[in-house]
């Protein structure tokens, strides 16, 4: 603890974790590790199962064929889902961060938060509902 009562807690990688969990959940229905050793599975299995492309034009598109193959809609799927996920990591552990941040540098707001959420949740594992409820956040 420093002078004047002020505690300096490092919370990044636990907004990361956080966030990738919730966003793993959400699209595979599994923890931040499974949804990681699902992305490295994809990868090792698109790496042995693809076939020379064009170096430019569109990824996936084989270099004799004048139409999407399956391959390439499967993979533009698999990156899209890629893309979804890191964005979303990211932003969301970005954005939790600085909330936390700016409630550290304003007591009077993280007072009021507080005693909002032990209004609202009492105590109890939040739900929909609950957090319909919450206004301040």
């Amino acid at each position: 603890m420093h002078e004047g009562g002020i505690l300096d807690i490092g919370v990044d990688d636990y907004m990361k974790r956080s966030s990738g969990d919730i966003i793993s959940r959400a699209c595979f229905g599994s923890s931040y590790s499974k949804g990681q050793e699902i992305f490295l599975k994809l990868d090792a299995l698109q790496e042995v199962i693809s076939k020379k492309t064009l170096s430019v034009g569109i990824p996936g598109l084989s270099a004799k064929s004048s139409h999407f193959t399956s391959n390439a809609i499967d993979q533009f799927v698999v990156n899209n889902c890629k893309n979804i996920y890191l964005a979303g990591f990211e932003t969301s552990a970005v954005s939790a961060s600085w909330c936390l941040m700016l409630l550290a540098s304003n007591p009077e707001w993280q007072t009021r938060v507080r005693d909002e959420v032990k209004e609202v949740f009492q105590g109890k594992i939040p739900n929909m509902d609950m957090l319909r409820k919450m206004k301040q956040v």
